[in-house]
């Protein structure tokens, strides 16, 4: 995977994941740059998605979310891997793909440009 770059009008970005180690227990995420001159409050969710071969719809496992503070600050934040998400993680048949949004933290208040916020490589332990 490579840095990923989120922003108000492209604010989700679905990355293929190759097959990692068993027992992934931490996904890091590390927001490297903000670009906000308005200073939005803003979140970034993450979810395991599995799409099985056969075409089904998705199975969405939410991780967790991420908000800096103050909104400009770049940073590291460690999410927890559910139980369920270990076990999507496991599978070895259809694709896995890992699910990030940048999302207001208040639904009255969405997100307007210019607003851009990169994401290193996310790391899993």
């Amino acid at each position: 995977m490579h840095a990923v770059t989120l922003t108000a009008s492209a604010p989700r970005q679905d990355v293929a994941l190759s097959p990692l180690p068993a027992g992934v227990s931490t996904l890091t995420l590390t927001i490297t740059g903000i670009e906000d001159p308005l200073v939005q409050a803003f979140s970034v969710s993450a979810s395991i998605v599995w799409k099985a071969a056969s075409g089904d719809a998705p199975t969405v496992q939410p991780l967790g979310s991420v908000t800096p503070y103050p909104a400009a600050q770049p940073g590291r934040f460690v999410l927890a891997v559910p139980d369920a998400g270990r076990q999507m993680l496991a599978r070895r048949n259809g694709q896995i793909s890992l699910r990030l949004v940048l999302q207001p933290i208040a639904a009255d208040r969405p997100l307007v440009e210019p607003l851009r916020v990169t994401l290193a490589n996310p790391a899993w332990r």
